[in-house]
């Protein structure tokens, strides 16, 4: 049986810029894929900066917003299920002019939360659910 393969499965795939995955990233990121699904087709592999938490400005780029194929703005749920926890927060989002996703506070207060920090890399899975956009958050390493 062929090796699951996220590079390959996935309608679009967004990588934070100038973010070299390692084989042991890609790796997780395949397992993380292959246990979580492609529900909406998109992944996005993020490294998390200091503007990301201090600025509250995570942004989702133009490439995964527009495969998404979700409302312009609308509600969400942040989600980490890993390591046998699970915690989530509601969130308000929004499609700037750039075609960007933009996220409320609540980003900043989850990231917080389950201990973020810069320089950790996250993937990012996307589902929608009774009209309400779900973000599973995972971290590679």
């Amino acid at each position: 049986m062929d090796e699951f393969n996220f590079l390959e499965s996935a309608e679009a795939v967004a990588v934070t810029k100038g973010l070299n995955l390692t084989y042991t990233q890609i790796s997780k990121i395949n397992q993380i894929v292959d246990l979580v699904g492609l529900v909406l087709g998109v992944v996005f592999v993020h490294k998390i900066n200091g503007s990301d938490i201090t600025k509250n400005m995570l942004h989702i780029p133009k490439l995964a917003a527009w495969n998404l194929d979700i409302p312009v703005n609308g509600n969400a749920v942040l989600e980490v299920t890993e390591y046998g926890k699970h915690d989530y927060e509601e969130a308000e989002y929004y499609t700037s002019t750039d075609g960007m996703i933009r996220f409320d506070n609540a980003w900043k207060t989850f990231v917080e939360r389950i201990r973020l920090g810069p320089g950790d890399v996250v993937v990012m899975l996307f589902d929608m659910i009774e009209d309400i956009v779900h973000i599973n958050i995972t971290e590679v390493a």
